[in-house]
């Protein structure tokens, strides 16, 4: 069980480590902040969705660690939570789509798409 629990703490702090990077440039550096929320208030906000989103992936890597039977924590599934962090937002805004107006929708998107990847990441790791 220590092993899971530090793979997937590892992987939540990769997922959010590119998120918590280009938020402070964006909102302590260059200081474009909402006026609503001030800077501190929009930072926190972005950390806030994107632990959401961190918490939906470490569901989709808990599920593909118990699928493949792999417990190793290995450099694959750490830069595949890294990408996954950097990505998230992009995908997210740009899907367009009707069926992806709904927040649960969205959510159940990225799952697959994390289980996907994180499928993959196993696959690449050694045995």
């Amino acid at each position: 069980m220590k092993t899971y629990l530090k793979i997937i703490s590892a992987s939540f702090t990769a997922f959010l480590l590119p998120t918590i990077l280009y938020s402070g440039y964006l909102f302590f550096l260059i200081k474009s902040c909402d006026p609503k929320f001030g800077c501190a208030g929009s930072f926190q906000l972005s950390v806030l969705i994107a632990s959401v989103f961190g918490i939906v992936s470490m569901f989709a890597l808990a599920a593909s660690i118990f699928t493949s039977n792999k417990k190793l924590l290995s450099w694959p599934v750490v830069a595949s939570s890294c990408i996954l962090g950097s990505i998230y937002e992009p995908i997210i805004l740009i899907s367009g789509s009707d069926y992806l107006n709904s927040e649960p929708s969205r959510a159940i998107t990225w799952l697959y798409i994390s289980f996907f990847v994180y499928m993959g990441a196993l696959w690449l790791s050694k045995k």
